[in-house]
Order: C-alpha cells, then structure tokens, then sequence
C-alpha cells in the first residue's frame, strides 16, 4: 500500500494543481506581450511533469534523450507561435537603424530566457541590429556592464 501511494500520490497532487491553476480565470504575469507566450510554456511544462509523474508511478523510467531534448523544442514552439503575438514595429526600427548609423552601440535585455528572446529579437526584426542582447535575472546590469558606464537606457520608443 504505501508503494503505491507513494507512487501516485504525486500524480494526485500535481493534478489537483493543474486543476487549481486552471480554474483561475485571470491567471495573468503582468508581462505585455511575453504574457501569453509564457502563459503556453507553462502550460505545455505542466503537463509534461504530470506526463513523468504518470510515467514514474506506472513503473517506467523516464528517457534521457526526452529529457536532454527541452531547450530546443522550446526553441522550436516559440519560433512556431511568436510570428502570431510578435509583430515588427517600423518606426521602432526605422529608429534603430538611424541610431545605429550614427554609430551607437544598442543592447537590448529581458527577464525571459534567452532562447525566447533571441526568437523575439528575430521575429521583432531588431536582432541583427543589436550589438548585445541579455536574458535572464540580473539581464539590464550585465548589460550596461556589456555596453560601459556612458549607456543610456531607453524602455520605450517615446523615450528617444
């Protein structure tokens, strides 16, 4: 008996959250429009613990390759959806390639993990144009380290 609950137990309890989470009908990050992106990582990893718990309780090992393999099939899911929430913007652009022609350096960061925001960058058309791009925690302080002490930091179009 406790082999078996201590089997299932955790298949019950994921569950119960997925199902708790779930019902939240404004479950929402805050974040613009990484919000839904996220929102659908999330989601697909969910269900992937609740597929390795299932997998744990009926007795059979996980396979490493599946496992090893998650970077790149994030890659490949936001490559596939971010052309849906990710849209260039031409004045944005059009600035960037007059800041860029004057001979300034221009980085850009995010709190999104950086296979994300490499996708972004692409498909916002402003990646080749960067000359740094930090992801992740502490991503605006590596890059004014990156860019050096006279960087100016400019969170909006309106701000140039």
């Amino acid at each position: 008996m406790t082999r078996v609950l201590s089997a299932w137990l955790p298949v019950v309890a994921w569950a119960a959250l997925v199902f708790t989470l779930s019902s939240i009908p404004d479950l929402g990050t805050g974040l613009g429009g990484w919000d839904l992106a996220l929102r659908k990582v999330a989601h697909a990893a969910e269900y992937a613990v609740l597929g390795a718990l299932l997998l744990r309780a009926v007795g059979r090992e996980l396979p490493a390759a599946a496992i090893g393999n998650w970077r790149p099939l994030l890659e490949r899911f936001a490559e596939d959806h971010a052309r849906v929430y990710l849209r260039p913007n031409p004045d944005a652009n059009a600035e960037l390639r007059r800041v860029a022609a004057a001979g300034t350096r221009v980085g850009a960061f995010t709190d999104a993990p950086e296979p994300l925001a490499r996708v972004a960058a692409a498909h916002l058309g402003v990646g080749r144009r960067l000359d740094a791009l930090e992801a992740g925690p502490g991503a605006l302080d590596r890059l004014l380290t990156t860019l050096g002490p006279e960087a100016r930091v400019v969170r909006s179009l309106d701000a140039f």
